[in-house]
């Protein structure tokens, strides 16, 4: 049973620093008016910032504003994330959710007032988030029986899979909870400085945000991309996956490992397939592959990999107190340091990410 928010356990103080980084600073303020806590702390990687930034600021193209708050509250909390839980029940109430509702759907309550599309809506983000087991074929069924076109089904999937990024990488990192946000909310006169953290049609600032090139559904992970084909979600995936597969902090071999044992464990062939193929690419014995995904371990394996390895395995399913999972992180942080860290954080939360994306292919 997912927990409210205040009866999540968090860290006392954050995995990783904050880091000044001017020139990031500037471009996020000018999209958002304010620099999240998180956002400084991913500094460090450029393109863990970047796939969070896009993942806060993108406007989907067919889902109303109330439709994707209402997901990604529902998706962190079932994710256990203080930091975006407090940050998305904090919006919801922005955009006029009563706290009646909001309750009621954070203790899994029948929503008297909700029609069919909100209430299968909260059901089918509640699926997916979790996966135990992960969403087939019926539930887009059910979903195109209360209304959701099939291009608004997959662009809810992508919604609670970046969601779900998010949530992964602020808990993983202990990110410091917005509480000056969670309390300032109800307060009148300030909508305009709130009102930079929902996403909308256009940039708030001068500065516009990144348009990323059409998709080419390339690489190894091009069946994945093509599932978002033509939302603007299938560019920004394809250009994350591109940028994390070629970081200088992150081997490869070791990410795509990790794309593979995340993929076991949710029985996804598509992602597994993908990472096989990236292996076979660094040239991984097929031996050492096999037996990375039937034990998490192997003498082949470095010494940071095989401390990142389980650990992948046990974001996949985020434990309901957050402490935990932040706990089990730290002799990860203390091997690798807090850059290389923010790099494993952003690779767990982008594979566990695309496996959920990949529902939309059964």
């Amino acid at each position: 049973m997912a927990l409210l928010l205040n009866e999540l356990q968090w860290a006392d103080e954050p995995l990783v620093p904050q880091v000044s980084d001017p020139e990031w600073e500037a471009e996020v303020m000018s999209l958002m008016g304010v620099v999240p806590d998180c956002l400084r702390r991913l500094a460090p990687s450029p393109w863990v910032r970047r796939a969070y930034l896009d993942a806060i600021t993108r406007a989907p193209r067919t889902l109303p504003p109330p439709e994707v708050e209402l997901a990604s509250l529902v998706t962190a909390q079932e994710n256990a994330c203080r930091y975006c839980y407090g940050v998305a029940r904090t919006r919801m109430r922005m955009l006029g959710f009563s706290e009646e509702m909001l309750d009621r759907i954070e203790r899994r309550a029948q929503l008297a007032e909700a029609d069919d599309r909100e209430r299968e809506l909260v059901r089918f983000c509640r699926d997916l988030a979790r996966s135990k087991p992960r969403p087939a074929k019926k539930a887009r069924e059910t979903m195109e029986s209360v209304g959701f076109t099939a291009p608004q089904t997959a662009e809810l999937a992508y919604v609670v899979a970046m969601s779900g990024f998010c949530n992964r990488v602020s808990t993983l990192i202990a990110a410091e909870p917005e509480t000056d946000l969670e309390q300032s909310a109800p307060k009148r006169g300030l909508w305009q400085r709130l009102s930079a953290w929902l996403p909308g049609p256009a940039p708030r600032g001068n500065r516009p945000v990144a348009d990323y090139p059409a998709p080419t559904f390339g690489g190894a992970y091009g069946g994945l991309v093509r599932l978002l084909d033509p939302l603007p979600g299938a560019a920004t995936l394809e250009v994350t996956l591109d940028r994390a597969f070629s970081t200088n902090q992150l081997p490869r071999r070791t990410l795509a490992l990790m794309f593979a044992v995340v993929a076991r464990t949710l029985d996804c062939s598509l992602c597994e397939t993908g990472a096989i193929a990236l292996l076979d690419e660094e040239g991984i014995p097929k031996k050492v592959q096999q037996e990375v995904l039937d034990t998490l371990g192997s003498p082949a394996l470095t010494e940071v990999e095989t401390l990142v390895i389980p650990w992948a395995r046990d974001t996949v399913w985020m434990p309901e107190q957050p402490a935990r999972i932040q706990e089990r992180s730290r002799p990860i942080l203390d091997a690798v340091g807090p850059t290389m860290f923010v790099e494993v954080v952003g690779g767990a939360a982008l594979a566990n990410a695309c496996v959920r994306l990949a529902m939309l292919e059964t």
